[in-house]
C-alpha cells in the first residue's frame, strides 16, 4: 500500500481553502471601509470639539456636527462651516468611506466652550456601519 494523497484529495483541499480566503478577504475589506468610515467620523467630532474650545465662543453659534445619513457636516449653529486644514476646503456635506452611514439619536451634536455636548445628559451611540461610536456627557469624550 504506497502512502501520500490522491490528486482528487489534493484538488478538494486546493478549492476549500480558495473558497475560505475568497470569504475572509470579501469580510475583512467590508470591515476596514466600516473602521475608516468610523475613524473619520471620530476625527470630525474631536475636531469641532477642538473648534469650539480655542474659537472664541458664542453660546448662540456653538461649534459642532450635522448629520445627514452618509454625510456630514463641521460647522457652527449659525452655519458657518469648518475649514479642513488637510485640503484647505470645507467641512461641508463630507462623504463617509465607502459609503458608510452614521445613525445618531440626533442630527446633530453640538459642543460648548469645554468640549462637552450641549443638552446631553447621558451616552450618546451613534452607529457608522455596525461599529459604535459613543460620545460621553461630562467631559465629551468621543470613543
Amino acid at each position: 500500500m504506497e502512502k501520500g494523497f490522491t490528486m482528487l484529495e489534493l484538488v478538494a483541499v486546493i478549492v476549500l481553502v480558495a473558497i475560505l480566503a475568497v470569504g475572509a478577504t470579501a469580510l475583512w475589506q467590508g470591515g476596514l471601509d466600516e473602521e475608516a468610515a468610523a475613524s473619520e467620523f471620530r476625527h470630525a467630532l474631536r475636531y469641532a470639539q477642538h473648534l469650539a474650545m480655542t474659537r472664541e465662543y458664542d453660546h448662540s453659534h456653538p461649534w459642532g456636527v450635522a448629520i445627514g445619513g452618509a454625510t456630514y457636516s463641521v460647522r457652527r449653529k449659525g452655519g458657518i462651516y469648518a475649514q479642513d486644514p488637510a485640503s484647505s476646503g470645507l467641512y461641508k456635506d463630507r462623504q463617509l468611506p465607502g459609503g458608510q452611514v452614521v445613525s445618531c439619536p440626533s442630527s446633530s451634536i453640538w459642543f460648548d466652550r469645554f468640549g462637552a455636548p450641549i443638552g446631553i445628559t447621558s451616552v450618546i451611540t451613534c452607529t457608522v456601519g455596525s461599529v459604535e461610536v459613543k460620545i460621553y456627557p461630562e467631559t465629551g469624550f468621543v470613543e
